[in-house]
């Protein structure tokens, strides 16, 4: 009961209240706390979705300041596996040697998973920062190339960029592109043995400015509807076996299309089981698509 509904005159009624009148009353009643009700209930919602904002915000900047304060001694950890690698390669160690790769390798893989989840908890607090700029994108693509070419061989695979045109430049934070490329590559690379991976560049026009679209395709396992529905979801894997046998976090994916979203960007996929899957990022690109000195 919220309280009452009353009707009152400082004039003596000539007949009775009939029952229509008591019906109405009573309908009257009902509406005002059907409205109350409502109201109290948005309050409700509105009080809980304040909670749980301010819950999740302050998760993220623990998982920030945790991420960033387990660095500290990793990075130490790896250095120092580094140092004493030299020595024993210098005094011809081999059973040291064998042991301190595996270090240095379980580091830096550690130090890739801390980095996604402080990349994803900077994200979620608000606290990821860019620094835009104009660049020319072969230059980087050929960067992030050379970098992971090892890993292309080691599974043989063949890596081709096609490009329709020249002088392609980009309006976003060069860094965080190079981060998007990475993972778009490495993944291609993971779920493809013996195959190819193409990146193919051209320019589009849409939403009344002109874009790249940025495709790393690959002829790997591929995904059915129901794994690419999810596959931008966090800590989510298209397939759960798919952690087991390839391993990683499934942070990847989810980050990058958050970081290209806040690049005024988007990106997509499209994937057919055992043919191969394609990636396609689209930033808008710089002004009059000129060209741009690399920075």
């Amino acid at each position: 009961v919220y309280g009452t509904v009353n009707f009152s005159t400082r004039q003596k009624r000539a007949a009775p209240f009939a029952e229509t009148d008591k019906d109405l009353v009573n309908l009257v009643g009902s509406w005002v706390s059907v409205a109350i009700e409502r109201q109290l209930q948005q309050q409700e919602l509105s009080v809980a979705k304040d909670t749980a904002e301010s819950a999740n915000k302050t998760k993220s900047a623990f998982l920030a300041n945790m991420s960033h304060e387990l660095r500290t001694p990793l990075n130490a950890i790896i250095g120092y596996s580094e140092m004493l690698s030299e020595e024993a390669i210098y005094t011809d160690n081999r059973e040291a040697i064998s042991d301190l790769e595996k270090i240095n390798m379980s580091g830096h893989h550690l130090l890739s998973l801390i980095d996604d989840v402080l990349d994803l908890s900077k994200i979620e607090a608000g606290r990821m920062e860019f620094v835009f700029e104009d660049f020319n994108i072969e230059p980087v693509i050929n960067e992030i190339t050379a970098t992971i070419m090892p890993s292309i061989d080691k599974n043989n695979n063949q890596l081709k960029l096609n490009m329709e045109g020249s002088n392609f430049a980009l309006h976003a934070d060069k860094m965080r592109f190079k981060q998007i490329l990475f993972n778009l590559l490495s993944n291609a690379n993971k779920f493809t043995k013996n195959g190819k991976i193409d990146i193919n560049v051209k320019s589009i026009n849409q939403n009344d400015r002109t874009e790249l679209a940025i495709e790393v395709k690959d002829t790997g396992i591929g995904m059915s509807s129901e794994q690419m529905a999810k596959v931008f979801e966090a800590f989510t894997q298209a397939d759960p076996s798919i952690s087991k046998e390839y391993g990683g976090t499934g942070l990847g994916l989810a980050i990058s299309r958050r970081i290209c979203k806040l690049m005024e960007g988007e990106i997509s996929v499209d994937s057919v089981e055992n043919v191969g899957s394609s990636f396609t990022v689209v930033l808008p690109a710089a002004q009059a698509n000129k060209d741009v000195a690399v920075a």
